[in-house]
């Protein structure tokens, strides 16, 4: 035979889970958005110099001029990723 749970005690353990739950919502959301934002700049600009690295070196290859010039700072964004 089972042990059973009274009706009082399943809802206890029903609450307290309920609690540790939005505990752990709570806990787990991000301080600030500015580091996010901060964080996807970060993203942003190595994808921005590779796209205009890959688009002079295809004008170059073209026989075109390069529209963005490559310089050492595209290099370092680049290395820095």
């Amino acid at each position: 035979m089972e042990p059973r749970l009274s009706r009082r005690s399943a809802a206890l353990a029903a609450g307290a889970r309920m609690l540790l739950l939005c505990a752990l919502f709570i806990l787990g959301r991000p301080g600030s958005t500015a580091d996010h934002d901060r964080y996807r700049t970060q993203l942003r600009q190595p994808r921005v110099a590779t796209s205009e690295l890959e688009q002079d070196v295809l004008r170059q290859r073209l026989g075109m001029a390069p529209l963005h010039g490559t310089s050492d700072q595209d290099f370092d964004a680049l290395e820095n990723a």
